[in-house]
């Protein structure tokens, strides 16, 4: 039912009414808005003159004047501006024909979604039709005006009316550089259905050829899923067919039962350093290829996974290159008893071992670890004692070195205890609360030779804060090392003690051994000092725009560094972005990086990273550019240029150089490559100020 309101109303005849003055006519939520109207009650019709304004949802039309029919939703509207809140865009059209929820006709169309006044891009059209029930809209003769200037014609466009997918192009995108010379992409977006999608990528390089590539995503009630697969048949500059593949699944068939998919393949090693887009993807050794079948019960799982791994890196030497796991089977569960304070955890692994060289030997593994813990204490003072057993078989192929046995078997009895105080005090007029926790940590392992043991999946983990309290030095199972040592650490955290927002947090500890170290793996020094090194941690936060955190390790004996991360991030609410880094292992990294995104105005800014290695005297990567961001477009232009990893240290890959460019505008799309997911890889921060 039409409802109408008016200051003034004359009956011209039966069902027929004229309305003056700040006539409203509302059905539902439609709303009709006009200075002076003619009414037929009996066919739900209005004709209406003078500021007209019509409503419904998701769209607002002004015009000069028009006729709506509310029954069948049918309507045409002259001398028009409309706006669509949804996308925050508005435009004008000469002439808007409604059918109902069918489709709407418009003519000598205009869109953008700068601010009324500041049309600084436009979109026009001489004709268009909307199609509200596809979510489609076609345009026929459209070109895009930028500051006045036509950028871009055709003469036929196919858009969405909605944030949902549809099928078509994408906007392309554009570069350049050294290695693959022009590079042009133009992607087809397939929407197959509400569940799954597909995206065609040909991407023209002027010195290579044409690599096609394909993005196929899917959601399914128990699943969800991507494949990605990229092909070159023959690459003009390597003489050689290029591919690269990849297909993630994860399905979860019920609460208790879940499957996971990971499958990656590369053609060549140097194919993420030719066609990549970073230094971190261009430095990827490994392509992992995994498939995990896991049941998951709330105090245990089990997992059942086969993986082989494929070595991109060819530096890599084949008696170090990994062993694929067919099958790698685990039973993990862990019962705590907040009652009894008894924490009862047991892991069980089977692995099987298969080496892709003819020369590396196979085998299986069977472990088993069970261990008891119980607490004594509170919060504030508490004691726990922990005692485990760790029983590992080997059956293999051939012996691990020459002259030994093919069936092997380790026993020992972990045990450690643990002791932590908790001290706390207010200062600063009780505005700080410091947290002060030392902590000893003893672990005993009797030592058990395993010089005959192979190495399948273990190495040494640098050196950290996280490696005071670990059970086994070494991270995987091959190795257990013997132990008879104590740990001492401190960490201290200072507190706002209104908000309990963290400011300051600091961890350092060492080790004392009590006897020389025995267990190693081959190639690898044993420690025969009565102390370790000395490791710390910390994290600070200045005020509201200072951050900072570093890890380091000094070695007391030689008095010199052996590792060090510092990070200093600064961030400010007007834009500013700075990220000062720096990173050193001796004689394997002495690397600094800084990056920054800094506004010189309240639209534009610069932006720049510098990645420098001292070690191989060499700028790794480095870029700079602009930005210019406005209410309704953004421009981005970055110049960069880095180097691929070099096969030995002291030594740098092939360098590679391009320019590229971004025009982005607000609600409609945009040309040239998607700068902005760059700059957040590449800058900590971006985007989030």
């Amino acid at each position: 039912m039409v409802i109408a309101r008016s200051r003034r109303a004359q009956l011209v005849r039966k069902g027929i009414s004229h309305l003056f003055g700040n006539v409203t006519l509302t059905e539902g939520e439609r709303r009709l808005w006009v200075d002076e109207a003619r009414y037929d009650r009996a066919r739900n019709i209005v004709s209406g003159s003078g500021n007209l304004r019509f409503a419904e949802p998701g769209f607002d039309l002004l015009g000069s004047h028009g006729t709506y029919n509310f029954t069948t939703g049918q309507g045409l509207f002259y001398d028009t501006r409309y706006e669509i809140p949804e996308r925050h865009g508005h435009g004008s059209a000469s002439r808007i024909v409604v059918d109902g929820n069918r489709k709407a006709r418009l003519q000598s169309v205009r869109y953008t979604t700068c601010p009324i006044g500041q049309a600084e891009w436009a979109l026009h059209a001489g004709s268009a039709t909307l199609y509200p029930r596809e979510d489609v809209g076609v345009a026929h003769d459209v070109w895009l005006n930028f500051y006045g200037v036509p950028i871009f014609w055709t003469p036929y466009l196919s858009f969405p009316l909605t944030s949902q997918r549809k099928s078509g192009l994408l906007a392309p995108t554009i570069g350049d550089n050294s290695l693959n010379g022009l590079d042009l992409s133009v992607p087809y977006y397939w929407n197959i259905a509400p569940n799954m999608d597909l995206t065609l990528t040909p991407r023209f390089l002027s010195h290579r050829g044409l690599l096609t590539g394909l993005d196929f995503r899917y959601l399914t009630a128990t699943s969800h899923g991507e494949v990605v697969g990229h092909y070159l048949p023959h690459d003009r500059v390597t003489n050689s067919r290029r591919a690269q593949f990849s297909y993630l699944d994860t399905t979860q068939f019920n609460s208790h039962w879940n499957l996971s998919t990971n499958i990656n393949y590369v053609s060549d090693p140097s194919y993420f350093q030719d066609f990549g887009t970073s230094l971190v993807e261009a430095a990827q050794p490994y392509e992992y290829r995994t498939l995990a079948l896991t049941y998951a019960e709330p105090d245990w799982h089990i997992e059942s996974l086969v993986q082989d791994i494929q070595t991109v890196d060819p530096t890599i030497p084949e008696a170090d290159r990994p062993y694929a796991s067919l099958p790698d089977l685990l039973f993990d569960g862990r019962w705590l008893r907040d009652q009894t304070r008894l924490d009862f955890h047991w892991r069980a692994q089977f692995v099987r071992y298969v080496s892709t060289s003819t020369t590396e030997l196979t085998g299986d593994r069977l472990d088993l670890e069970p261990r008891l813990s119980y607490t004594l204490g509170n919060s504030t003072a508490s004691l726990t004692p922990r005692i485990g057993l760790s029983e590992t078989r080997y059956l293999l192929s051939a012996p691990a070195v020459t002259g030994g046995p093919t069936s092997l078997n380790r026993f020992a009895p972990i045990a450690s205890l643990r002791g932590r105080l908790h001290f706390s005090r207010t200062w600063a007029d009780g505005r700080l609360l410091q947290i002060i926790e030392p902590e000893l940590f003893y672990l005993y392992i009797p030592y058990r030779n395993q010089s005959d043991f192979p190495v399948f999946d273990t190495t040494l983990p640098p050196f950290s804060t996280e490696e005071l309290f670990a059970t086994n030095r070494y991270l995987g199972i091959d190795r257990l090392g013997d132990a008879n040592q104590l740990t001492a650490a401190v960490t201290s955290d200072i507190l706002n003690n209104q908000t309990g927002a963290q400011l300051a947090s600091f961890t350092l500890g060492e080790i004392f051994y009590f006897a020389n170290e025995l267990v190693t793996l081959p190639g690898q020094t044993p420690i025969t000092q009565a102390r370790s090194n000395y490791v710390g941690a910390g994290s600070v936060t200045f005020d509201h725009h200072w951050f900072s955190e570093a890890g380091l390790e000094w070695d007391p004996y030689l008095k010199q560094w052996n590792q060090a991360t510092v990070e200093l991030e600064y961030r400010a609410s007007g834009g500013q972005v700075v990220d000062l880094g720096y990173r050193y292992d001796r004689n394997f990294l002495n690397q600094t990086e800084i990056s920054m995104v800094w506004p010189i105005t309240r639209q534009l800014s610069v932006v720049g990273s510098w990645d420098y290695s001292a070690l191989d005297h060499a700028t790794l990567e480095t870029f700079a550019g602009i930005q210019y961001d406005t209410c309704c477009w953004i421009f981005r232009l970055i110049a960069r240029r880095f180097v691929t990893p070099g096969t030995t240290i002291g030594s740098v890959g092939q360098p590679n150089s391009g320019i590229y460019f971004q025009l982005s505008f607000k609600g409609l799309g945009s040309l040239g490559r998607p700068l902005d997911t760059f700059l957040q890889n590449d800058i900590l921060g971006y985007g989030e100020q």
